[in-house]
């Protein structure tokens, strides 16, 4: 590891493993790993694996283990990330398994918290609720329906509303008493399902909240933080999975998450940083399992996985594995060397990679990435509401499309969740996003009109604020919580897509947004197509999809309407100092190759907001992404797989490429690279040589 240029190394500290009787604990193994890495020079982070439960918790907690909505007891057992057993551990809300995992916890810190090679605590790999319920959301596989539960949400419900009067008023029941509430077992009621998930949220947040506070009452001289998963929607999502970045990310010292190159999971975890130091602490450059033998990687692939990734602002990788799996399905994939020990084609490109960054380690770590003007909302009570309703894969392809395209425009962008709406915590930021804003509080309508009178600039997307959490009811007129009479407009003759009359130059692309009954009506072309193609005044093409409306009232201009419809879809109005471009359909869910059209009105948007481009980039062929990392460095990346030649200004001075060894000029010039060409350039007078011995590092790289 040392060789590679590694400075950092994680070991698993793990329940069922070194408490396999009660109250008896056994660390010796990973004492002697502490011993060899401090003998090499390599700081450590301690990593507490919960849930992977003793054999006697169940004998002492016989009513701890998970029940899913279908019944089913979650009995403990080995999984592939798990193959010690003891998986997906007891309920979060059972006290008594809580007091155990407490008494492990104190036991873990006080034997390491004085041990030289310790640098930091992972108190949570990837929080989960419930293993089994990872991915598509399935009611009957949902956790957990046990009394704890239940004797917990009751008390939550008690905290949120008060009065069961106004739980009654909100959920459309008529409870008598606390202990008359059902448990939700279906979502289309979704108030209460929206609640209940919330109420888990609630309980993974205050999970992590007891394991960082002991951390630092037990071992205050070393950082305490947690990793997840970024929540994208794909494969973890707060239905399923219960944990919310944000809510996690501001309990931290710092920040991390399991993530690979791409334009969603880093801003994610980096937006939920809101500004403390945030790591790549599980690369996954080198997935694959039994059945998919891991891919043949170089120089090449480690350099255009990472330096975005660093570009952006992450300021460190561990990589999951540093030698392959040998146990299990996983196996044998995941690892930067063989199996024996020998090296791979992709050590030697993260041999390169290190020996290229680490002289400017210091320097790195100081640099701070332009700060973002556009910011993109991202609401988890939007989500679960959209789970409820079906379309959660509406929103994540929404996410998707909205930073690959924001990203290869050259703009800086950032999430922001509700919570920075509603408390006004929008610095720095000219335009908002507001993908398929149908679950919107009064807080956040009255935040949103605030800082758009303001001079703000919102793209807002269909059925804003539709439905209202403050009632739990749909609104009667949308834009809803008195929007649309502050604003002038509103939506009218509201419908899906698939109703509407199909032109022969409609597009023909259509994602894979609906639900089962949808798709057999599809296929069985009852209806038509839930993407349609609306005109604008100039006879150019924006893709709509999944819901159309019409837009009535005043308005400034008309952006774009469905042919032979009385009223616009898309329009434009001035609101105070700012302005906002409302679409009654979903444009973000478009397929990338279809926006094009959205993208140029998306331009208008950012022309507006008074937004400029570092280095006023264009290309003049291809695809090029632009980024200032600090006062001394550039990040150049080709986007396709065709040569792109790109124009633009360069401060002052010479700039060098740290891979290409180019040597560029301030002012305007013209580069051209090749497909797959990443770069990372530096101002040459102010080179600093870091340290070579690089142990005596404070934090990893």
């Amino acid at each position: 590891m040392r060789d590679l240029g590694f400075n950092h190394v994680k070991f698993w500290v793990q329940w069922r493993w070194s408490e396999r009787r009660p109250g008896e604990f056994c660390f010796d193994d990973l004492d002697a790993l502490m011993d060899l890495a401090a003998r090499n020079h390599l700081a450590v982070t301690l990593n507490t694996i919960f849930d992977v439960a003793p054999f006697w918790l169940y004998t002492q907690c016989p009513d701890a283990k998970m029940i899913m909505a279908d019944g089913t007891i979650v009995e403990p057992y080995g999984v592939g990330h798990r193959q010690l057993g003891g998986h997906p551990g007891p309920c979060y809300n059972h006290p008594d398994a809580l007091a155990f995992r407490q008494r492990f916890m104190e036991a873990a810190l006080k034997h390491f918290a004085r041990h030289p090679a310790l640098s930091m605590w992972d108190v949570w790999n990837e929080p989960e609720l419930c293993f089994p319920q990872r991915g598509p959301v399935r009611m009957d596989k949902l956790a957990c329906y046990c009394p704890s539960c239940r004797e917990k949400f009751n008390n939550w419900l008690k905290h949120k509303y008060g009065a069961i009067e106004r739980l009654n008023d909100v959920w459309g029941r008529c409870y008598l008493d606390w202990e008359n509430i059902e448990l939700p077992y279906a979502a289309s009621t979704l108030n209460d399902f929206i609640d209940w998930r919330e109420f888990f949220i609630d309980t993974m947040t205050s999970e992590a909240r007891w394991r960082l506070a002991m951390t630092r009452e037990f071992s205050p001289q070393h950082a305490a933080y947690l990793h997840v998963v970024p929540n994208d929607l794909a494969v973890w999502n707060p239905v399923t999975c219960g944990s919310d970045d944000f809510a996690l990310a501001q309990e931290c010292d710092v920040f991390a998450s399991t993530m690979t190159g791409g334009t969603l999971m880093a801003p994610v975890t980096l937006s939920a940083a809101n500004g403390k130091v945030c790591y790549n602490v599980e690369s996954h450059i080198n997935f694959g399992d039994t059945s998919l033998h891991p891919r043949h990687l170089d120089a090449e692939d480690v350099r255009n996985d990472l330096l975005p990734q660093l570009a952006m602002g992450v300021k460190g990788f561990l990589f999951w594995q540093f030698r392959p799996e040998s146990l299990g399905r996983e196996a044998p994939a995941w690892g930067v060397i063989n199996a024996d020990g020998s090296e791979r084609r992709v050590t030697a490109g993260i041999r390169e990679f290190t020996a290229r960054i680490m002289p400017h380690r210091d320097e790195l770590l100081r640099a701070q990435p332009a700060a973002a003007d556009i910011g993109i909302w991202k609401s988890r009570r939007n989500e679960l509401f959209h789970a409820a309703i079906d379309r959660m894969e509406l929103l994540h392809k929404s996410y998707a499309n909205y930073a690959n395209r924001l990203y290869a425009a050259n703009f800086t962008f950032r999430f922001i969740d509700s919570d920075m709406l509603k408390t006004r915590r929008l610095d720095g930021l000219r335009l908002l996003i507001l993908p398929s804003p149908y679950y919107l509080d009064a807080a956040e309508a009255d935040a949103l009109n605030e800082w758009i009178n303001a001079g703000g600039v919102a793209i807002c997307e269909a059925h804003l604020a539709g439905y209202s959490p403050d009632t739990g009811r749909h609104a009667a007129v949308i834009p809803g919580s008195g929007l649309a009479e502050r604003w002038g407009f509103r939506e009218v003759e509201s419908c899906a897509a698939i109703h509407l009359a199909q032109h022969d130059d409609a597009p023909d692309a259509a994602p894979d947004i609906a639900n089962d009954d949808v798709r057999k009506a599809l296929q069985n072309k009852r209806v038509s197509r839930p993407l349609f193609s609306m005109v604008t005044p100039a006879g150019n093409r924006i893709a709509g999809f999944d819901r159309y409306a019409g837009i009535a009232g005043t308005f400034d201009a008309e952006i774009a309407r469905f042919p032979g419809y009385d009223e616009p879809c898309a329009v434009r109005k001035k609101i105070g100092k700012g302005s906002v471009f409302y679409f009654a359909t979903n444009p973000g869910a478009v397929d990338d190759a279809l926006w094009d059209g959205f993208m140029s009105v998306t331009e208008d948007a950012a022309t507006e907001a008074g937004i400029t481009k570092f280095g006023n980039p264009k290309c003049l062929s291809g695809r090029a992404r632009v980024e200032r990392l600090g006062d001394h460095f550039i990040f150049i990346r080709q986007l396709g797989d065709t040569p792109a030649e790109l124009e633009l200004t360069l401060p002052p001075g010479e700039w060098r490429g740290l891979y290409t060894g180019r040597l560029l000029n301030g002012g305007r010039t013209t580069l051209r690279l090749t497909p797959a060409e990443t770069d990372l350039y530096h101002q040459q007078q102010n080179l600093r040589v870091a340290e070579t011995d690089l142990c005596h590092a404070q934090q990893p790289t």
